[in-house]
């Protein structure tokens, strides 16, 4: 009984360790997204220029976006933009506090300037997130596997010390 509580505990810490590892790994998928979303806003406006909910709607609705809640919720409400934006991104609790303010600029930027002005600062903004994505890798490829070997090693040492 007590061996099997000891397995218990290595591995609930090994999985801990795994499971801040795969975080990371997810933290640079997001911002992929992201990149790819304020690439398809900037298409959108330049062929189709709509309005900013209709926008917001449109975007929402496809499969490569479903998964960015604050996209969703600022949708739900885009009759209301851009304080729906502004909410829809302080609700967001994937998004790191750089993302997000990339975003609000994003926010601040769609529909209050010439089409010229939103591209120009749109690109700003992707060669921003970039940064933050490049950066992001780093940390998942640095401390990705330590996280995992850290996990195991701290059940196997709480398992000892039990022992």
């Amino acid at each position: 009984m007590k061996y099997t509580g000891l397995t218990c505990i290595l591995c609930a810490c090994t999985l801990s360790g795994c499971f801040a590892s795969a975080k990371l790994r997810q933290t640079v998928e997001l911002i992929r997204i992201l990149r790819r979303l304020l690439s398809a806003i900037c298409t959108e406006l330049q062929h189709t220029l709509p309005f900013v909910p209709d926008l917001l709607c449109f975007l929402a609705g496809q499969a490569a976006f479903r998964e960015l809640v604050f996209l969703q919720e600022a949708a739900a409400n885009a009759e209301n933009y851009p304080e729906c934006w502004d909410k829809a991104l302080q609700h967001d609790s994937c998004l790191t506090e750089p993302v997000r303010d990339i975003l609000k600029t994003v926010g601040q930027t769609l529909g209050s300037t010439t089409l010229e002005g939103q591209l120009s600062a749109l690109t700003l903004c992707q060669e921003q997130l970039r940064e933050i994505e490049l950066d992001a890798e780093q940390k998942a490829r640095q401390r990705g596997n330590l996280y995992c070997k850290f996990g195991l090693l701290a059940g196997c040492f709480i398992s000892i010390l039990l022992l």
